[in-house]
């Protein structure tokens, strides 16, 4: 099965319109502006794509816009998981149909589920998208579901195209664990401090947000890493570490989207509600502070 997240996957926003609309002239900017970075894979529709606030026929044309503009360029995987099976298997052939290299699945969201209630979920996914290749995406604070090593390792080793994990909380004793579930299965850290600790451990990657400014610096710690200098690569990662202390108290998706926007690349910063504005004075600070980190 084709290996796609691997090394700086970006977990990419959505640009609105003003009246909170999908902004669809700025997701054509926005992809061809991805399509000269330094970034291995995309991930749209995610948490930072606010996938949760798309209907799907939003989702659907937002997938159409990024596989004519960088189809073939980037690898592009999409976060296919909704809020129900149904919906959920609906955006997966849709992806897979439009020529999408892989997909991502969030765990069930909201309802505590047991796990074999998430064996069964994903197994009924993995069966009606058999040859392409899914990447399980664990996100426990957010989804309100957890899903064990030995459900995972169950699942990777019945259903050939569940192919990974991405991983969205700072335990590398669970990344070890995720890492054992099978010989070749990818994990990758949703968390931008781990990045390097997780590489060390045997992990393939990381699917970052602030991968969208710091392309070149991701891009530097996964490629040293892969070199065996890990001495190099750790100074990079302690860069990555300090901006993410420094731009702790700013929320993280505003934060891109007002840096694409005054960067030209964007034409508005505007999030789906609740995400409220951020005043210009903390935007200067912000973007002052994004000027020290980029390579």
């Amino acid at each position: 099965m084709k290996k796609v997240m691997i090394g700086t996957v970006c977990a990419t926003i959505t640009p609105f319109t003003k009246d909170g609309a999908v902004d669809y002239a700025s997701l054509k900017s926005f992809c061809r502006y991805l399509g000269n970075t330094e970034i291995d894979c995309l991930y749209p529709l995610g948490t930072n794509g606010e996938g949760i606030t798309l209907s799907q026929d939003e989702k659907k044309n937002i997938i159409d816009v990024y596989m004519q503009e960088l189809g073939g360029k980037k690898p592009v995987s999409i976060q296919c998981g909704g809020a129900t099976l149904k919906d959920t298997l609906e955006i997966v052939a849709y992806a897979k149909a439009s020529g999408a290299d892989a997909a991502g699945i969030i765990t069930p969201y909201f309802f505590n589920q047991s796990e074999r209630a998430l064996y069964d979920y994903y197994s009924a996914i993995a069966k009606a998208a058999e040859g392409f290749p899914l990447y399980i995406y664990n996100i426990p604070p957010n989804s309100n579901d957890d899903i064990a090593p030995e459900t995972v390792a169950k699942l990777a080793a019945e259903f050939d195209n569940i192919v990974g994990i991405k991983y969205s909380f700072p335990n590398l004793m669970r990344i070890q664990d995720y890492i054992r579930a099978k010989e070749g299965f990818d994990v990758l850290i949703g968390c931008d401090r781990l990045f390097l600790p997780t590489l060390s451990l045997g992990g393939a990657g990381t699917v970052s947000g602030p991968a969208v400014i710091y392309d070149k610096l991701f891009s530097k710690i996964y490629h040293l890493a892969q070199q065996g200098d890990y001495a190099g690569a750790l100074e990079v990662q302690r860069k990555i570490e300090q901006q993410d202390r420094e731009l702790a108290c700013y929320p993280g998706i505003p934060l891109l989207k007002i840096f694409l926007k005054k960067n030209g690349i964007i034409a508005e910063d505007t999030c789906r509600a609740p995400f409220q504005s951020i005043s210009l004075a903390e935007q200067d600070k912000m973007m002052q502070i994004i000027s020290r980190y980029i390579d």
